[in-house]
């Protein structure tokens, strides 16, 4: 389970000895602090409440001795008395600003910096790249650039390759984005999104587009511009495509985070946050030794791949398949948290081929998910490992056809608990508290943005584009006034 927010009084502590705080928090006291001042015409001394005042000056970075010398020199003329103080104050409050406020990359060693006032200082550089991240870090989208790098290493290589085979093709042109069908077509320009294309598919592309939004607008660093189409279904297409998911091998289209990890609204009913949340809960309530010793699977029978994990699990004590039947109100539907109460989770992929978006809500449990062999990929099967002996695998695939190898499988993990709660607890450490977050989330738009950018061979432009914030409201391209 990812670890619980750090007390300030934990958090690793400034050259000084103090934890980091925000310029906000650094200069507020400071202002406040100083006293109201005062002056005496008559005398050329140093009365108490000079004395306090220059006191004050010196804490915020100036010596008594040099504030001393100065008021002395300039004390027999009141104007320049007026002055000196006016400039110490005011050089002593830029020394305390300019030291506190971030100046580059958060990590040590510069551990005066951070990146974002509202979550605790954290050295990524120290951390195992398998561990969760501290929960406020896991949900703030304000990382930077480098800070990304770091947390979330294995995502990286997937958009490279795909940004060198892009140039290898002769780049993105506007006629690859011209000829591009249904979906949505967005510019990203100084920083704000144009909708300049939009065929609906379900809440899909908005889902799409809003978590897109989300990491835009909280960008800490200036992002390119780009001008890209986005396509929603489960086909994997040809040319530069931003798509969901690839079809295995030979995919070719840029992947991106699927809807999910925004909202989708239609079977679950609230937003990804909110199925987190929900989960957590869950796992409160429930420990692995009470988890239900059965692989546990809800769906439609739609495709072979299904069919075929119902048969393997069939009058099995370890299994629990069944049907929900959507023509009924979803009769027999189980919601996606209540899957975290049993200890194996089994994942299929879907409808014609299709691959199934349920797969990130399962790793988010404290539980072994259990697959076939994919034949679709998506933007986080990077963090996987499925090495039965890696003392880091957080997934189960399984080899052979389909699901020929479960039964064998569920006896060596009924066999070994501690093997088993080792694949869970790693798939809660390094799949929900890392590469599965929102900071994660928000991490991979931001660098598909900038490795995508360095294959246009043209300049967008908004042209016809609606603003995002317009678009959001209306759900469509264009309304009369009313």
């Amino acid at each position: 389970m990812p670890p619980a927010y750090p007390p300030y009084s934990s958090l690793p502590s400034t050259p000084n000895g103090s934890p980091p705080t925000s310029s906000a928090s650094t200069l507020s006291p400071a202002l406040h602090s100083l006293p109201p001042r005062r002056f005496s015409r008559e005398s050329q001394d140093f009365d108490k409440e000079d004395e306090a005042f220059l006191a004050r000056v010196s804490s915020l970075g100036h010596k008594t001795s040099t504030a001393r010398a100065l008021w002395q020199k300039v004390a027999s003329h009141t104007p320049l008395r007026h002055l000196a103080l006016a400039v110490v104050a005011l050089t002593g409050l830029y020394t305390v600003f300019a030291s506190s406020r971030p100046t580059g990359p958060t990590f040590l060693p510069s551990p005066a910096t951070y990146f974002d006032a509202r979550i605790p200082f954290f050295d990524f550089n120290a951390t195992d790249e398998s561990e969760a991240l501290p929960t406020a870090i896991a949900k703030s989208l304000r990382l930077t650039h480098e800070q990304c790098d770091v947390a979330f290493p294995k995502l990286w290589p997937q958009i490279e390759r795909r940004r060198d085979d892009q140039k290898r093709e002769g780049g993105v042109s506007e006629r690859h984005l011209d000829a591009g069908g249904g979906g949505a077509r967005v510019a990203l320009i100084d920083g704000d999104l144009f909708v300049k294309k939009f065929e609906p598919f379900g809440t899909r592309t908005q889902s799409v587009l809003g978590s897109l939004h989300e990491a835009v607008a909280a960008s800490a660093e200036p992002l390119p511009d780009v001008d890209f189409y986005f396509q929603p279904l489960d086909k994997g297409y040809p040319g530069p495509v931003w798509e969901t998911v690839q079809p295995r091998p030979g995919a070719v289209g840029w992947l991106v985070p699927d809807f999910g990890f925004f909202s989708w609204p239609e079977p679950i009913l609230t937003g990804y946050k909110g199925v987190l949340r929900e989960i957590e809960r869950v796992e409160k309530e429930v420990r692995w030794s009470r988890k239900l010793p059965k692989i546990f699977w809800r769906g439609a029978f739609l495709a072979p791949i299904r069919d075929a994990l119902r048969d393997a699990a069939e009058g099995q004590p370890w299994g629990d398949i069944g049907s929900i039947e959507w023509r009924e109100n979803g009769k027999g539907s189980v919601p996606l948290w209540d899957h975290c109460r049993y200890k194996y989770l089994a994942h299929a992929e879907g409808y014609e081929g299709a691959y199934s978006g349920r797969l990130k809500y399962l790793l988010n449990c404290k539980s072994v998910v259990i697959s076939h062999p994919l034949h679709w990929d998506q933007h986080f099967h990077a963090a996987f490992d499925s090495d039965p002996n890696s003392p880091n695998q957080n997934i189960v695939m399984l080899g052979g056809n389909d699901w020929e190898e479960l039964p064998e499988t569920m006896e060596f993990l009924e066999g070994n608990p501690e093997r088993a709660k080792l694949i869970a607890e790693n798939a809660r450490r390094t799949l929900a508290g890392r590469y599965l977050t929102p900071a994660s989330t928000a991490c991979y738009w931001r660098r598909m943005l900038v490795e995508y950018a360095k294959t246009q061979k043209f300049k967008p432009q908004i042209g016809d584009g609606k603003d995002y914030e317009s678009f959001m409201l209306m759900g469509r391209m264009w309304w009369e006034p009313s």
